[in-house]
C-alpha cells in the first residue's frame, strides 16, 4: 500500500508542476505544440491526458513507470496501477484547477 501512495503522490506532483506558471509549464507547452503539429489538436489532446493533463489518466503511464522504478513485481502491476487510479480519483476531488 505504501508504494501506491508513493506513486500517486509522484503523479500528483508531476500534474501540479505542469500547470501554468509552475516549473514544468514551459516543457508542457513545448510538448503540446509538438504534438499539435504532428498529430493535430484532437489527437494531441488525447495523448496529453496520460502524460500530464489528467490526474486519473496519468495513472496508466506514470503508474507503470512508478512500478518499474519501485521494483514492484510485474504480477502486481495491474493491481497497483488500479489502486493508484482510484487514489488519484479521490485526489482529483481536492486538487482544483
Amino acid at each position: 500500500m505504501t508504494s501506491v501512495i508513493e506513486i500517486s503522490l509522484m503523479i500528483t506532483a508531476i500534474h501540479i508542476c505542469c500547470r501554468d506558471g509552475m516549473i514544468f509549464s514551459e516543457p508542457r507547452i513545448f510538448v503540446q505544440n509538438r504534438l499539435c503539429r504532428r498529430f493535430g489538436h484532437r489527437i494531441s489532446a488525447i495523448i496529453e491526458k496520460p502524460l500530464f493533463a489528467c490526474l486519473v489518466c496519468m495513472s496508466s503511464v506514470w503508474g507503470l513507470a512508478g512500478c518499474i522504478a519501485l521494483n514492484i513485481p510485474a504480477s502486481e502491476w495491474i493491481f497497483t496501477i488500479l489502486q493508484v487510479c482510484g487514489l488519484n480519483s479521490i485526489i482529483t476531488y481536492f486538487v482544483k484547477e
